[in-house]
């Protein structure tokens, strides 16, 4: 589970050297307004990752960055 800064720097760096990525998303939308990201699922060559956006300190600006410009297999999209 990725829910620090740090560790969430070296995620970058694998998704930024991916050929490919698959992305599921979790969000509370039943109870709650506005819809929030509750977890994002994700898998690469490299392997499978778990990223808590609620994390305190999480700042995803970098990982959004990174996942531009790649082939990314979305669920349920």
């Amino acid at each position: 589970m990725i829910n620090d800064a740090v560790r969430l720097g070296q995620f970058v760096s694998t998704v930024q050297a991916a050929e490919w990525i698959a992305l599921d998303t979790e969000a509370d939308s039943l109870h709650a307004y506005p819809e929030r990201l509750c977890l994002m699922q994700f898998c690469t060559a490299a392997g499978d990752e778990l990223v808590d956006p609620l994390a305190p300190g999480m700042n995803l600006d970098a990982l959004f960055d990174a996942l531009s410009g790649h082939r990314i297999l979305m669920h349920a999209a």
